[in-house]
């Protein structure tokens, strides 16, 4: 009996004694404050996390803020001041009248290691909880593998895109210099040879060299006019070749016995004049005269083939008949 009176007696002392404010649990020395605050005014909540002890590195998590009843507190104030937590989203509940408010935030954490919630910088009540890493801190490297042969499939594959680049590569040049370098189709035709002989002994004729007695110039002058004709008529370079040249040079080329005949003769009499010690002749500049005018017109080209200006033409059939008139009449020089 007097035991029973005795426990009553210190249970109702130590009843009627004040109730000390509860002390946060002794943490770690690398333990972190996850500070949460409001708008200036808000009242201190009750901060809950839940049971969980050990969170995730990057995986969020949800933070309930529980406001005294009568409080009215925005959500959107309500926020993580720690730069190693982010706020994903902040939802507040609803809330019937005099009932307490809950704000719920979902933080995802950047920092390994122990944390505390605290409230605008001053630790809550309750336990350490701590943020695991994504990798077991027991856990060892997995071993650096051999690196592994190109099967011949990759090797064959890395040869045929070479050879495909060098393809396209060779193709490109030779387009390149196709252009450049365009080829005969697209180039015009050359108008028929007899055109600019009939001018050149034209202009040979008007100087009068034979009337004037300059003989040796006027077979220079007739010689190097009729190698123009050859070398545009048969293509081949007739300026830069000697008379037996000549002859080889139109045998190569397979034209007729007799042009290179009536070719070869007149360059060889020709040669055989100017080059003489005596003075040539006008009689023999008339006659070789005749001789080059009578080749150029049995070998004249049909016109139907080549398309030739009308100013062009017109002034090479006129001039062509000035030098038929001059040759005709026995003159060798002037216009008729």
């Amino acid at each position: 009996m007097v035991v029973a009176v005795l426990a009553l007696g210190l249970a109702a002392t130590a009843a009627a004694q004040p109730r000390a404010a509860p002390v946060p649990a002794p943490a770690p020395a690398d333990t972190v404050l996850l500070s949460l605050g409001a708008a200036a005014g808000a009242p201190r909540p009750t901060l809950s996390i839940g049971e969980r002890d050990t969170l995730r590195f990057g995986e969020p998590f949800t933070l309930t803020c529980e406001f005294p009843a009568g409080a009215t507190v925005l959500a959107d104030s309500v926020t993580a001041r720690a730069d190693w937590i982010a706020v994903v989203a902040r939802e507040a509940e609803p809330a019937p009248a005099g009932a307490s408010q809950r704000v719920v935030l979902t933080l995802r954490p950047y920092r390994p290691g122990p944390f505390r919630l605290a409230w605008e910088g001053e630790a809550v009540a309750g336990p350490v909880r701590r943020i695991a890493g994504r990798l077991d801190p027991a856990a060892e490297p997995l071993p650096v593998r051999d690196p592994r042969r190109l099967p011949r499939s990759w090797r064959l594959a890395a040869l045929g895109l070479l050879l495909v680049a060098v393809a396209a590569v060779l193709a490109w040049l030779w387009r390149r210099r196709r252009r450049a370098q365009p080829d005969g189709i697209d180039e015009p035709l050359p108008l028929p040879a007899w055109l600019q002989a009939a001018r050149d002994l034209d202009e040979l004729l008007a100087e009068r060299l034979l009337e004037r007695g300059e003989g040796r110039v006027f077979l220079h002058r007739l010689d190097a006019a009729f190698r123009r004709y050859l070398a545009a008529r048969y293509r081949f370079a007739a300026l830069e070749m000697t008379t037996t040249e000549v002859a080889v040079a139109l045998d190569a080329l397979r034209h007729p016995a007799a042009v290179r005949r009536a070719a070869a003769g007149i360059l060889g009499r020709c040669d055989a004049l100017r080059f003489a010690p005596a003075a040539a002749l006008p009689a023999d500049g008339r006659a070789l005269l005749a001789l080059v005018v009578g080749e150029i017109g049995e070998r004249r080209e049909p016109l139907r083939y080549t398309p030739v200006p009308a100013a062009v033409l017109l002034e090479s059939e006129r001039c062509w008949e000035r030098v038929q008139a001059a040759v005709a009449g026995g003159r060798g020089g002037g216009h008729a």
